[in-house]
């Protein structure tokens, strides 16, 4: 059996989404090809993630500079 598209995006990052999303509301018959992590690795692995760990650290540095206790729980 085959498949025919209009368009193939590779990688649902950034610009794959709402590229593939554009294109399908247009008629067009899409399809979009990820291989690892829907959204792409910014937002998995990338910047996104090290910028909230970034600021949660940065919050526990304030709140213990001005004598609150944080409680850390392990994470596994």
């Amino acid at each position: 059996m085959t498949t025919t598209y209009d368009a193939l995006i590779i990688g649902s990052g950034q610009a794959g989404t709402p590229l593939s999303l554009a294109m399908a509301e247009a008629g067009w018959k899409v399809a979009l090809i990820e291989r690892e992590h829907v959204g792409g690795t910014c937002i998995n692995e990338g910047y996104t993630p090290t910028k909230t760990m970034g600021a949660s650290a940065r919050v526990a540095y304030l709140t213990s500079i001005r004598g609150f206790q944080v409680k850390q729980r392990s994470i596994s």
